[in-house]
């Protein structure tokens, strides 16, 4: 079902499979625009890219047969074959961070998670908000890109996630980031969230912003077979380069990188007593040009334009999501909860 609105919302609901083929259906046409997005930035042959896929599909298999019921269900339903879409779901790793993106920040006394969604423009048509009611799980509600099952949001279990792609020359052959994210938005809370990621910490370069209702929160920063595990104390930001044990790319300013958490970290020491208030501030940032928190759209080598997406901030204590779509200075937020 879907509800109008500027971020178009979906309600999904039954088993894995249900959930997939309500998705396929009901997002056929925007899937296909997904995927033809992504097909020209993989920039493969197609009978490459379907071996790749293959690898994934059976560690998608291996971690979750739930989820690889749903990816199938899903392509029977939008009528593409279901490698395109296990390529997609594991879009991230295929391009290993040709661009780098997103601002994440979390404040633990007000229970406030957000980021910023930098990428191509062509995405603000696309991205949708999905509510998702698996039985016996949490309720889940994400923003995410048509066809892709897992991406940023929260559950009613207070517990949120967000997103920032980092790089490594590292293997990222294993559970596709977006597939860890879904497993731990279905996740009862920190702990069994936790316990997820032990069992596929291998073969991403990403970081996940993991925080609950409860104050507590970690940035899990992923490279290759290495998982660097930070334990949040106090206000969290994290922007696409490594903050945990020595890395090869730890020191090397990406886009901005640097300059964008030194920024989000002075904003958020005098913002996070604001809650909502004070995290759409920080994330509407454009002090510093085209590497701002909140960018206006500008060129990019590799995807054309790039800019800030979407903004997103959750209030994990109230279950209430709050977002905003694209680059320009929209003054309301569109509101959801539980």
């Amino acid at each position: 079902m879907m509800i109008e609105q500027e971020v178009p919302e979906f309600e999904f609901s039954g088993s894995h499979e249900d959930i997939g083929e309500q998705h396929g259906h009901c997002l056929a046409s925007k899937i296909e625009d997904t995927l033809e997005f992504y097909a020209r930035l993989f920039g493969l042959r197609q009978q490459e890219l379907f071996r790749i896929a293959r690898i994934y599909r059976q560690t998608i298999a291996d971690f979750s047969p739930e989820y690889q019921l749903e990816i199938e269900a899903l392509a029977s339903a939008a009528k593409v074959d279901a490698l395109w879409i296990y390529a997609l779901n594991a879009r991230s790793e295929i391009l290993n961070s040709q661009v780098l993106e997103c601002t994440a920040v979390y404040f633990p006394e007000p229970g406030i998670l957000g980021q910023n969604w930098d990428w191509s423009p062509i995405m603000e048509q696309l991205i949708c908000l999905m509510t998702i009611k698996v039985a016996n799980k949490p309720l889940i509600k994400m923003v995410t890109e048509p066809g892709i099952i897992g991406k940023i949001g929260m559950n009613s279990e207070g517990l949120g996630v967000c997103l920032n792609i980092l790089a490594t020359e590292k293997s990222v052959v294993g559970v596709p980031v977006h597939i860890l994210l879904r497993g731990l938005l279905e996740s009862s809370g920190m702990d069994s969230a936790l316990a997820l990621v032990k069992r596929c910490s291998q073969g991403k370069a990403s970081n996940v912003l993991l925080a609950d209702n409860l104050g507590c929160s970690y940035n899990l920063e992923f490279s290759g077979d290495d998982l660097y595990r930070l334990k949040g104390e106090g206000v969290q930001c994290h922007t696409n380069h490594y903050l945990g044990q020595e890395n090869n790319y730890r020191d090397v300013n990406f886009e901005g990188s640097l300059d964008r958490l030194h920024r989000a970290n002075e904003l958020a020491a005098r913002g996070c007593e604001d809650g909502v208030k004070g995290m759409q501030q920080l994330l509407e940032d454009r002090t510093l040009g085209d590497f701002s928190i909140h960018s206006e759209y500008h060129a990019n080598r590799v995807l054309g334009e790039y800019g800030t997406v979407l903004t997103l901030i959750m209030d994990l204590k109230q279950r209430i999501l709050f977002l905003k779509k694209g680059s320009g200075q929209r003054l309301n937020y569109q509101k959801t909860g539980f």
